[in-house]
């Protein structure tokens, strides 16, 4: 694929992305999603290597980061296809996973720009919720309700993660002072 031609979609997909997403939809690909991703994993890497100073431990983590961003995308992808699916999405897997990926390069790469990232985030939600409403055919309250409905499931994971954590720390905990009561 064309860099200039690259660069000039992930730009329409951060300045008219209703547009965009829906003349993309139309020629999705996972090889060219996977690239785009790749391509975000990337720029976030070099510049959070140049903004940190950390040039040394650089070609470590491009790889990472491109490996990262692509597992990320499809994973992230699959985890909201499903959900969409639930609520009546109409959307097949490839067009999500690469009307996503179409902007995914702009917000990874400024999301690692400090306070500037934090908008960037929010810029890339409201990326998400008019990729679903173009993919799924769903309204911006359905779109919405998918991305809460993650989120949510993220929080419950979280949740009994740290229930578990904590359970493996008191047990830890209960057998030392067992073994301290024993040696007494």
């Amino acid at each position: 694929m064309d860099l200039n031609k690259m660069v000039s979609t992930w730009t329409a997909a951060v300045t008219k992305p209703e547009a965009t997403f829906k003349a993309e939809k139309r020629k999705a690909d996972l090889a060219t999603g996977a690239l785009n991703y790749a391509v975000g994993g990337l720029l976030g890497a070099v510049l959070g290597s140049l903004l940190l100073g950390a040039w040394i431990a650089l070609p470590g983590v491009v790889v990472s980061s491109i490996v990262g961003a692509i597992i990320g995308g499809l994973v992230g992808t699959l985890i909201l296809w499903v959900v969409a699916k639930i609520l009546g999405g109409k959307g097949e897997f490839t067009d999500q996973f690469y009307v996503t990926s179409l902007y995914a390069p702009v917000i990874m790469l400024l999301s690692g720009i400090p306070w500037l990232g934090i908008l960037a985030v929010l810029y890339g939600l409201y990326l998400l919720v008019l990729a679903l409403k173009e993919v799924h055919a769903f309204s911006t309250g359905r779109a919405v309700a998918v991305i809460i409905v993650l989120l949510v499931l993220v929080f419950l994971l979280a949740l009994v993660l740290a229930f578990m954590f904590a359970a493996a720390l008191g047990a830890v905990g209960l057998g030392a002072l067992a073994g301290l009561a024993a040696a007494q």
